[in-house]
């Protein structure tokens, strides 16, 4: 029997797109409501043409190139800020009175997208919405999400920003009890009211599955965007009272683009310019100028990422994160005294150099974020500790020094420091080593397979179908 070449090819193309496909039932915000989250955090400049500023949403807020056209010509349309600020009004009134009637369980991301993610940046940003159209979201939310009066997370979360614009406090627990209940439907909120920004998340891995540790659990999970928003410039964050940290790929994706093009022979690759990095040396006491520097870091640069894909790069930097991020919790758990944030990051700097398969990258990584604690406070532990790392980072660009040794010489800077806020040692490293770290790397090993068998999977199927016609 003759076949069809062409169609089979069509239809193989479109199987391997649905089980490639995105997640969720895959809506996406109208254009309204993503233009008024592009104009608070950008200009339209149009100098370059419509379709390099599309490509620039593509890549700061998630958007579909042809999304981030729609937005432009939307913006142009409306001409003002009020218009598009009364049109969303509008348009959030509508999308209510759609929902109304329908089933939640069938709705729930349709709210996400077109009302919650709306009334949240326009909070953020002062654009209050009106009393009445406010207390229709929060009770439609409490119908999604569970949660009376008394516990409805939106409701709390929206009363503290509004407390933070006001001068007084934001208070966590109500974004904490947000997240409990949003997650608990594959969804979490990342929110700062310092950047007065509100990414909408989709909860797409476990690393690390709810863990015992000393009294208390750990997780860790992997969060996407799938709403269009400015990303935190973190790769991932822990926040205090929960018993997760999140791990934010997206963000990773982008710096892995960053570092091939800075690792390329034909990219500057430069980390330090100027005399301000060299008179911190000099007050350090290290006998060494910027290219001495850079040479040094582009070295340690090159031993764990010179030969990698992007894809590779992100994985290694996924791994990066979700260990630091996950020392951040134990260190709660361990030793709770240690309040002060540059002892939190050190313990986490370190832990990740020593724990993942990019400990060269970690080094150079701990060296900027120390450097970063130490200029505007002059401290003599920094300084020290700066010292050391230096050193260490000099042994470590030339050839013949392994990543074991490397580890073992940061070990052991680990174990001499004390912490500033509690006069005490980091915690012991090991059972974090044994427990911790390979169940983190042995998901995303187990990842970087799934692609190539889910693909196995499917020509041996299409083969036993082509054998029975």
């Amino acid at each position: 029997m003759k076949t069809n070449h062409s169609a089979s090819k069509l239809w193989l193309a479109a199987l391997l797109l649905s089980l490639w496909g995105c997640s969720g039932d895959g809506a996406r915000p109208q254009t309204p409501y993503l233009a008024y989250t592009v104009i608070q955090h950008a200009v339209i400049d149009l100098t370059k043409g419509k379709g390099e500023f599309a490509d620039t949403l593509t890549k700061y807020f998630g958007t579909t190139r042809s999304e981030g056209k729609d937005v432009i010509d939307y913006v142009e349309v409306m001409e003002t800020r009020d218009k598009i600020e009364a049109d969303v009004e509008m348009k959030v009134r509508e999308s209510l009175s759609q929902l109304k009637a329908a089933d939640p369980a069938k709705t729930r991301r349709r709210f996400l997208v077109d009302v919650i993610s709306t009334y949240l940046q326009c909070t953020l940003h002062g654009n209050a919405l009106p009393p009445d159209l406010r207390q229709a979201i929060q009770d439609r939310y409490a119908q999604y999400y569970g949660g009376g009066s008394s516990s409805n997370g939106l409701a709390a979360v929206i009363a503290s920003i509004e407390s933070y614009r006001t001068g007084a406090s934001f208070f966590a627990d109500s974004l904490d009890r947000l997240n409990l209940q949003l997650r608990a439907h594959g969804s979490l909120l990342q929110l700062s009211n310092r950047t007065q920004q509100a990414c909408l998340l989709d909860v797409a891995d476990t690393l690390l599955p709810s863990t015992p540790w000393k009294g208390g659990t750990l997780s860790v999970i992997e969060a996407k965007r799938n709403i269009p928003c400015l990303l935190p410039s973190e790769f991932g964050y822990s926040t205090m009272g929960t018993d997760y940290v999140v791990v934010l790929p997206d963000r990773i994706s982008e710096r892995a683009h960053e570092f091939l093009e800075g690792l390329d022979p034909g990219g500057n690759g430069k980390q330090y310019q100027g005399n301000a990095s060299e008179q911190m040396w000099g007050n350090l006491g290290l006998d060494m100028n910027s290219d001495d520097a850079n040479r040094i870091i582009q070295a340690l640069l090159r031993r764990n990422l010179s030969k990698s894909s992007a894809r590779q790069i992100t994985d290694a930097l996924i791994v990066e994160t979700a260990i630091h991020e996950a020392k951040h919790k134990t260190d709660e758990i361990d030793l709770p005294t240690m309040n002060i944030n540059w002892d939190s990051e050190i313990s986490a700097h370190l832990t990740q150099a020593i724990c993942s398969d990019s400990p060269f990258h970690s080094l150079v990584d701990a060296i900027g974020r120390i450097e970063g604690f130490y200029v505007p406070t002059g401290d003599p532990d920094m300084a020290r500790l700066l010292v050391q790392l230096w050193g260490i980072a000099a042994k470590a660009a030339k050839p013949g020094y392994q990543e074991e040794l490397l580890r073992q010489d940061l070990q052991q800077v680990y174990d001499g420091y004390v912490t500033f806020s509690s006069k005490t040692h980091l915690p012991p490293l090991d059972a974090f080593r044994q427990r911790i770290a390979p169940t983190i790397k042995g998901s995303v090993l187990r990842r970087q397979q799934e692609p190539s068998d889910l693909l196995f999977r499917t020509i041996r199927r299409l083969k036993i179908l082509s054998l029975g016609n």
